[in-house]
């Protein structure tokens, strides 16, 4: 979650919801801590998309290590994120109830890993469970035990089972949030926009995937202003966020977290092969 959800927002994601087993469920799990933590006020639409976004990764995750490289930088992404984005709106969010927020979506996917049969899901949630402990012990475990009885209750109906279809599925359950208004931005009306799924081969990674790109692009000079001038990097990212209706303001936060995968540069090679495909594809056309 880049920012806080508008009303619309928030309206659009509830009409657009492929499945809502989970959000319903966060529904009642969050009305008590939206009242309760009012510096920050975390909703079950804001909740979710964060939810969905771990799961997400840890899915899209190759190994254990890597699976648990990145929950074991969950916490500190998470908290500065909820903060800045919270102060965005001019509120200032006490540190009780940051602590009090991060928890309660830690302990939302420690309870879904729970349900999960991936071996890497075990490993997810101690990594998870030990950085929690140490942040603030005290809140982590009220909030992690506050969650067992619903949850089990949730589990029970048919949330175990909603789990094991989506960890099957092709897509995410989070709708494109784009706003549909053409004079909001990000972009006006964009002609192409970025493959997103769940998997590899639906489109996962493909953010970063594309950040990788474009800066390698931007480093061997394939740009300049209308002046002539060498355009920096935040421009660059800027243009072509305005092209594909894609936030790229976090491009260097994408490209040098060990929680985004930054080190497998694959992209490149795969791109290669592409090329290659393509000239094979032409000449079988010539012989055609």
């Amino acid at each position: 979650m880049k920012s806080r959800l508008k009303e619309d927002e928030k309206e659009r994601l509830r009409n657009n919801l492929p499945d809502s087993r989970l959000y319903n469920h966060l529904r009642n799990v969050c009305t008590e801590y939206e009242k309760k933590l009012d510096t920050v006020r975390p909703t079950a639409e804001e909740i979710i998309i964060d939810t969905v976004e771990i799961i997400d990764e840890i899915l899209y995750c190759q190994t254990s290590s890597e699976a648990v490289q990145y929950t074991e930088g969950l916490w500190d992404h998470l908290y500065c994120q909820w903060r800045s984005a919270t102060e965005a709106t001019g509120k200032t969010p006490s540190k009780e109830d940051l602590n009090s927020t991060v928890s309660l979506i830690l302990a939302i996917v420690n309870s879904l890993l729970a349900m999960g049969k991936d071996p890497r899901f075990a490993q997810c949630a101690t990594a998870i469970n030990r950085k929690a402990d140490r942040e603030c012990r005290d809140t982590w475990e009220a909030t992690s035990k506050s969650l067992i009885p619903s949850f089990a209750r949730a589990s029970a109906s048919g949330l175990s089972d909603w789990l094991a279809e989506y960890i099957d599925s092709s897509f995410s359950l989070i709708p494109d949030l784009q706003p549909e208004d053409d004079n909001l931005p990000i972009a006006k009306d964009p002609i192409i926009r970025l493959r997103k799924g769940k998997r590899t081969e639906d489109g996962r990674g493909n953010v970063l995937n594309i950040i990788k790109i474009i800066m390698a692009m931007h480093r061997y000079r394939f740009f300049q202003l209308p002046n002539g001038g060498d355009p920096g990097p935040e421009t660059v990212f800027k243009a072509f966020g305005q092209m594909l209706g894609e936030d790229f303001s976090k491009y260097a936060q994408h490209l040098t977290s060990g929680s985004y995968h930054s080190s497998d540069n694959s992209i490149f090679q795969n791109l290669q092969s592409a090329y290659e495909e393509y000239l094979d594809d032409k000449e079988h056309r010539k012989e055609l």
